[in-house]
């Protein structure tokens, strides 16, 4: 089984599936059916395993998102802000259907930054940073969205 998302950020998991030159490791796949507008997104453990929480990956996606004025810029932004704390470390894809403009992806997502912000992000500013334990209390409430897709719930 895998670790839980957010226990791995602290005690970092054992990789047991690398590609390498002996050619033992497996490749594997899920599909999904998505309905449109939609934002499809792909990120490699860089990009969310020097942070605090998960919840601060979503924080990092969105803000950047609100924040800049166009898809190039939100780019530019999500590189910055990722090579702050990841240097080069991550990989990160995302591809957005369906929306129309870019003004109206922000919009689309303006009410969930807003409640991640609300729910998470604000109160997670308030603990201590060695608070651990305020952490995993926010993650219980987050983790079910966040493992929807990912065969953890």
């Amino acid at each position: 089984t895998q670790p839980d998302p957010m226990e791995n950020l602290y005690n970092d998991g054992i990789l047991t599936n690398v590609l390498s030159a002996d050619g033992r490791y497996e490749l594997r796949a899920a599909e999904f059916a998505v309905h449109s507008p939609c934002v499809v997104l792909s990120a490699t453990d860089g990009c969310f395993g020097y942070l605090f929480s998960p919840m601060e990956f979503e924080g990092l996606l969105l803000s950047t998102l609100m924040e800049a004025g166009s898809p190039s810029q939100w780019e530019f932004m999500m590189a910055e802000a990722m090579g702050a704390v990841a240097g080069d470390d991550y990989t990160l894809e995302l591809a957005s259907f369906g929306f129309g403009s870019y003004q109206a992806l922000q919009g689309a997502f303006r009410s969930r930054y807003d409640i991640l912000c609300a729910q998470y992000l604000k109160p997670m500013e308030a603990l201590d940073p060695g608070d651990r334990m305020g952490r995993t209390e926010l993650w219980q409430h987050y983790r079910s969205g966040y493992l929807r897709y990912m065969g953890g719930v």
